[in-house]
């Protein structure tokens, strides 16, 4: 599965904890293989603290040494094995705390630009915000709107000087993929109830310049749309295929 970094635009696999294009953390992945980690040093520990107990009990017995200094050493030694993973639990909770922080207060200035109605004014802030502090800001309850208004306003800059003769090939078919974005957002997304008309008004106006761009028909297109429904993003052959319409 692909996904798009929402600091740079690059397609990557959904596997990548990080953009191999800017470094930009991808939080499902990075979240994923952190506590892979996490179980992995656990199941370390557990298996230092089980296994050498029985041997050095017996061998305690044979040389007289007290079951209990024994027992003491053990928990010493768990215990300064254990000191790099509780250090970093502490600082992974600090850490947390401090993006949450910051969150809440990214949240409500993100939150200030959607109750003036300023969409365009909020995806800005928001990308502006992400990259300053790289702390993933996808978690805000806009964000699908936010995903939409600026792949919607990627393509208005694009059609700007696009002429559909002689750019190039990867232009016509990134032009294709992004108007795809935008028109099937309100299929495959949840998107909450508020946002639902403010991304359906921009895919709408998507459509109409697709459907004539691209010579479909109505029909032609609503079967398009529904064969790739699946997925967000359009593979770059079918984009290909659909951007070579341009010549017909």
């Amino acid at each position: 599965m692909k996904v798009i970094c929402e600091n740079c635009g690059a397609t990557f696999d959904a596997n990548e904890s990080k953009c191999p294009y800017c470094g930009h953390t991808y939080v499902p992945a990075a979240e994923k293989e952190y506590m892979g980690d996490m179980k992995q040093m656990k199941d370390d520990l557990e298996s230092l603290k089980n296994s050498p107990q029985k041997e050095m009990l017996n061998e305690a017995k044979k040389s007289g040494v007290s079951a209990l200094k024994i027992l003491i050493g053990i928990g010493i030694l768990v215990l300064i094995i254990s000191l790099p993973a509780i250090f970093e639990r502490s600082t992974s909770s600090g850490r947390s705390k401090r993006e949450f922080s910051q969150k809440t207060k990214y949240y409500a200035i993100l939150d200030d630009y959607y109750d003036k109605q300023d969409y365009d004014g909020m995806s800005e802030a928001y990308y502006e915000l992400d990259s300053k502090e790289r702390i993933g800001l996808s978690g805000y309850k806009h964000y699908e709107l936010i995903q939409v208004i600026k792949t919607y306003n990627d393509v208005q800059d694009e059609l700007k000087d696009f002429d559909g003769v002689n750019d190039s090939r990867y232009k016509k078919q990134r032009l294709v993929q992004e108007e795809f974005e935008v028109m099937i957002a309100p299929v495959i997304k949840e998107i909450p109830k508020a946002d639902v008309a403010l991304v359906e008004e921009r895919a709408k106006r998507i459509r109409e310049d697709f459907k004539s761009r691209f010579h479909f028909t109505e029909e032609e297109l609503d079967s398009f749309l529904n064969e790739h429904k699946e997925s967000s993003y359009l593979d770059s052959d079918v984009a290909d295929e659909v951007a070579k319409r341009l010549d017909a």
